[in-house]
C-alpha cells in the first residue's frame, strides 16, 4: 500500500513539473510537439486548454526584422484558407514551415498562406517578417466562417487587424467627419465600408456605451486600439447623438431601400465633401520639412538651417537651441503693443522661449514676445525651446511648421477650397501659394501627403 502511494505521488509530481515547464518561443515555433504534452496535461487536469500559440503580432516592429514565435491568430489571410491545395499544404509543412511569413505592417499576409494554415491547424507559433509598410489596395478576403480566434472583451484579433487596415486606408476618418452633418451622407460612406469593418465599429459602439465611456475619451481609446490619430470620430458622434448599433443597422437598411437616384445624390455629395476634407487635412498636416540633428557629445546636438549651424542640448522631450537674434521674428498675429504696460507687469526674461521654425529658415516665438523685445532683442543670441523628435530608426530631427502656418505668420490669407483641391491633385505646388517676396527664402519641402 505504501509503495502504491509513493508511486502515485511520484507520477503526480512528474506531471505537475512537466505541465509547468514553458518552452521557449523558438521551440514553439520550430516543433509543434514541443508543448503538446503540456497541453495534454492542461486538457486532462482542467478539462480544456485556452493556450495561445505565441505572442501577438507586433505591428511596430522594424521592416525586415523577423518576429519569432508569433500567434498565427493575430495575422489576417488575404485569401480563403479553406481553398488551399492539400498536397501543397503537406509539402510546405515538411519542407518550408520554418520560413517566415511575409506580411505588411498591419498583419495582412502577403506570402505564406499555406504556412499560416498549417500553423493554425497545429496550434503552432510562426515566424513573421514585415516586408511592406503600405496598406493593401483592396480589402482582403474575409472568411465567411472565420477561423477560431480568441475573442477579447471588444474585438477579436482578426477584427482588430482588419479595422486597422481600414483606418490605414483612410476611409473611417471621413465617415467621422460627416458624422455631425447630414445623417444620410454618413450612411452613404458607412455603407461602402467592408461589412466586417461596419460590425467592428458597431461592436465598439456597444462596448463603449456599456462601459459609459465619455465621448471625449474615445479618441485616446481608438489611438491605443489602432495606433492612428484623427479628429472627432464616428463613434463619438454616435454616442453624442445617443444612437445604438441597433438603430444604425435599421438606418442602414432604410438607406439601402431608398430610391437609387437619391442614393447617388448622397454619394456624390459625400465624395465632394471627402475630397475637400482630404485636401484640408493634408494642408494642415503636411508641406513642411525635417532637419536632422547631428549628435555632438552626450545630449548636445547640432542642426544646419540653410548655411547656419546651430547648437543645442536635449532635455526631456525638448531641444534648447542657441539662436542668433537675427533669425527671430514676431508673427503677424502677435503684434508688439503696449510695451510699457508689459514692462510693468513683467517677471523678467525667461530662460528660454518656446518657438517654431518656419520654412523660411527663421524662428517665430510662440510666447514671451513682449519680454523678448524688452530684455533680449538686442542680445547676440537667445535660447529657444523646440520639440525634439526621432524616427523609428532613432535618428533625431526637428521639424519646421508647414506652409499653412507660414502664411499665418507673414499675414497672408489662406488658400481657397478650390486652390487646396488643385494642390491635392498636383495642379499647383505648395510653394506657389506663398507670396513672391517670401518664395525665394523657402527651404525644400520634404514632407508631402501620400497618395491614397
Amino acid at each position: 500500500m505504501v509503495k502504491r502511494t509513493q508511486l502515485a505521488l511520484f507520477i503526480l509530481i512528474f506531471i505537475t513539473t512537466a505541465c509547468s515547464t514553458t518552452p521557449s518561443k523558438n521551440q514553439q515555433s520550430r516543433d509543434p510537439k514541443s508543448f503538446s504534452f503540456k497541453q495534454l496535461c492542461e486538457t486532462f487536469l482542467l478539462g480544456s486548454t485556452n493556450r495561445n500559440a505565441g505572442e501577438p503580432f507586433d505591428s511596430k516592429a522594424p521592416i525586415g526584422k523577423v518576429q519569432v514565435g508569433v500567434d498565427p491568430q493575430s495575422l489576417i489571410p488575404n485569401k480563403d484558407l479553406n481553398s488551399l491545395d492539400s498536397e501543397r499544404l503537406r509539402n510546405v509543412e515538411e519542407h518550408a514551415r520554418d520560413i517566415p511569413i511575409e506580411v505588411n505592417h498591419l498583419g495582412f499576409v502577403i506570402q505564406g498562406h499555406h504556412r499560416l494554415k498549417n500553423a493554425l491547424k497545429n496550434n503552432r507559433s510562426i515566424d513573421v517578417k514585415i516586408v511592406s509598410l503600405e496598406p493593401l489596395l483592396e480589402a482582403p478576403y474575409v472568411v465567411k466562417e472565420p477561423l477560431v480566434i480568441k475573442k477579447s472583451q471588444m474585438l477579436s484579433a482578426y477584427e482588430l487587424s482588419f479595422l486597422r487596415q481600414e483606418f490605414a486606408r483612410k476611409q473611417i476618418p471621413y465617415v467621422s467627419a460627416l458624422g455631425n452633418r447630414n445623417h444620410n451622407l454618413t450612411l452613404s460612406i458607412f455603407s461602402q465600408l467592408h461589412p466586417l469593418t461596419q460590425e467592428s465599429l458597431l461592436k465598439l459602439l456597444d462596448y463603449y456605451r456599456e462601459k459609459k465611456i465619455k465621448s471625449s475619451e474615445i479618441e485616446d481609446k481608438l489611438l491605443k486600439l489602432t495606433g492612428i490619430t484623427f479628429r472627432k470620430t464616428f463613434l463619438q458622434v454616435l454616442i453624442e447623438k445617443r444612437l445604438t448599433s441597433t438603430q444604425i443597422r435599421l438606418d442602414l437598411e432604410k438607406y439601402r431601400q431608398m430610391d437609387s437616384e437619391e442614393q447617388l445624390e448622397f454619394a456624390k455629395q459625400a465624395r465632394a465633401f471627402i475630397q475637400s476634407e482630404i485636401a484640408s487635412n493634408a494642408w494642415n498636416s503636411y508641406y513642411f520639412t525635417k532637419l536632422p540633428l547631428t549628435p555632438v557629445k552626450g545630449s548636445k546636438f547640432s542642426v544646419k538651417i540653410k548655411d547656419q549651424v546651430l547648437y543645442g542640448t536635449k532635455k526631456g522631450k525638448n531641444i534648447f537651441l542657441q539662436v542668433p537674434t537675427s533669425m527671430i521674428r514676431h508673427a503677424s498675429w502677435n503684434p508688439l503693443t503696449n510695451l510699457t504696460g508689459a514692462a510693468q507687469n513683467s517677471f523678467g526674461p525667461p530662460r528660454s522661449y518656446p518657438a517654431d521654425l518656419a520654412l523660411t529658415g527663421v524662428f517665430y516665438l510662440f510666447d514671451g514676445n513682449h519680454r523678448y523685445a524688452l530684455y533680449d532683442a538686442k542680445k547676440e543670441s537667445v535660447t529657444l525651446r523646440l520639440a525634439f523628435r526621432s524616427d523609428e530608426d532613432g535618428s533625431a530631427y526637428i521639424k519646421s511648421s508647414g506652409v499653412r502656418h507660414l502664411l499665418d505668420a507673414i499675414g497672408q490669407r489662406q488658400p481657397s477650397h478650390d486652390e487646396l483641391k488643385e494642390l491635392q491633385n498636383g495642379k499647383i505646388t505648395p510653394e506657389s501659394l506663398v507670396h513672391e517676396n517670401f518664395r525665394p527664402l523657402l527651404m525644400p519641402i520634404t514632407e508631402l501627403p501620400q497618395d491614397d
